[in-house]
């Protein structure tokens, strides 16, 4: 059993509502926490929704997007067992990708709210470090999404340069939170073996399509490269599908794609990602 710090069970769930944004650097336990306060506001009787905002070492979706999951009174529990709907950001990082993360979140936390739910507690990336940009972009978050209280885990003082502007400003409820016990900090390797895993599990009844790019939109335009990973999207710029590209040829204006993505009558758009996925190993590099 998960030891899990008194201070996370004081959190009043009574009290959630609209967006809850959860801060913190990488391996301090933000899944365990956002997991533990969603199943405590289900069991107050919270219509709770769920946004995995971390593109790295996704919970919900795949990696490379970000994924908003709607509550099912069915079937309770964690993650939600409703619908869902992804976003594509094009990388595992929020660095090179701030503004796509800004939109993501942006047009699922706007999903979340037409759908009726009480609140959407939403976890982040543990990008916190200033020379990045992980400090001017966490209050960008703050300052676009306007959440209802900020709860934020941190083992001594790194989040201090977002925390006490943030406090000062008035936007939003400010809540600082200890790290749990069991948190322990993974290595580069483990957390691209765990994005494999998922990619591999994904893409393993995938099938090879073509398409006519010059019928498409093509985001952000249409220079493609072999294995890089692209996103399917509907007219509203959400997920359908990913896929790998395979080969393209620009006299015949064709890509080749690897994707399990069986029904394609809502395609409008392909989103190409600045990534690699090798299709034997599912193993992801940064496009250079």
């Amino acid at each position: 059993m998960e030891e899990i710090p008194a201070q996370w069970r004081r959190i009043d769930v009574g009290g959630l509502e609209g967006p809850i944004l959860i801060l913190g650097a990488s391996d301090v336990g933000k899944s365990t926490f956002a997991r533990t306060l969603y199943l405590r506001a289900e069991a107050a009787g919270k219509s709770v929704a769920y946004l995995d905002g971390d593109p790295g070492q996704a919970t919900l979706g795949l990696p490379g997007t970000l994924t908003l999951a709607l509550p099912d009174r069915e079937r309770p529990g964690f993650p939600p067992a409703g619908k869902r709907w992804s976003r594509f950001i094009g990388g595992t990082s929020p660095v090179g990708h701030m503004l796509p993360v800004l939109v993501a979140l942006k047009s699922l936390l706007d999903l979340a709210a037409s759908a009726g739910v009480t609140a959407t507690i939403c976890d982040t990336t543990g990008l916190v470090d200033a020379k990045q940009g992980g400090v001017v972009l966490k209050l960008a978050k703050v300052d676009l999404l306007r959440p209802t209280a900020v709860l934020a885990l941190q083992r001594g003082t790194e989040l201090k340069p977002i925390l006490e502007p943030l406090k000062r400003t008035g936007w939003t409820r400010v809540v600082e939170l200890p790290v749990s016990p069991a948190a322990r900090q993974r290595t580069r390797a483990e957390r691209r073996r765990y994005r494999a895993a998922k990619l591999a599990a994904y893409f393993e009844s995938a099938q090879p399509v073509v398409l006519r790019w010059n019928e498409l939109a093509v985001l952000p335009f249409p220079l493609f490269r072999s294995h890089q990973l692209l996103a399917l999207e509907n007219k509203s710029g959400f997920v359908l599908g990913l896929g790998i590209v395979r080969s393209f040829s620009r006299t015949e204006k064709t890509v080749e794609v690897l994707t399990p993505v069986k029904d394609l009558g809502k395609l409008s758009a392909l989103r190409l990602g600045d990534m690699a996925v090798d299709p034997h190993t599912s193993l992801d590099r940064p496009l250079n």
